[in-house]
């Protein structure tokens, strides 16, 4: 019987030692820019940090929000000061689109009417600068979701 033996060359030891080290070195790379996409993404998707807010003009000093459920706007009717900026906040999966009543038209308010649907934790504003009730509902479900606002001096 042969023994066959088998001897590495040193140049090949050492390229495969280069191998590994640029291997891990890849590795390494690769999970610190995944765990910084993961950050980017978690920060992203903060509410507290959205930057997709439509706004109309705001003036005022007092805030009031309304949040947009499935079930429809908390509060459903709010009474405010005039002056008021009035923030709705989407809350829900669904997509939603407050908009000034009547419905397609929006005559008692024209300028109350989110130019894009809000997706999930989008929100938009508008400052009631007169005082009156301003019924207003979702432009994407006009029949079933309907709220006012009551502006007071």
């Amino acid at each position: 019987m042969t023994e066959e033996t088998v001897k590495k060359s040193p140049k090949k030891a050492v390229a495969k030692d280069k191998t590994k080290k640029n291997l891990g070195a890849l590795l390494l790379l690769l999970i610190v820019l995944a765990l910084g996409g993961l950050i980017i993404l978690i920060v992203s998707n903060d509410p507290k940090r959205s930057n997709r807010s439509l706004t109309s003009e705001n003036t005022s000093t007092e805030l009031a929000v309304i949040e947009i459920t499935n079930n429809g706007f908390i509060p459903n009717t709010l009474q405010i000061k005039k002056n008021t900026t009035v923030t709705w906040r989407n809350i829900d999966t669904n997509t939603h689109q407050p908009a000034a009543d009547p419905f397609r038209t929006h005559e008692s308010n024209p300028n109350l009417v989110a130019l894009e649907a809000l997706e999930e934790n989008d929100s938009f504003s508008f400052t009631f600068d007169e005082v009156g009730e301003f019924g207003y509902h979702d432009n994407l479900n006009p029949d079933i979701m309907k709220g006012k606002i009551i502006v007071v001096d």
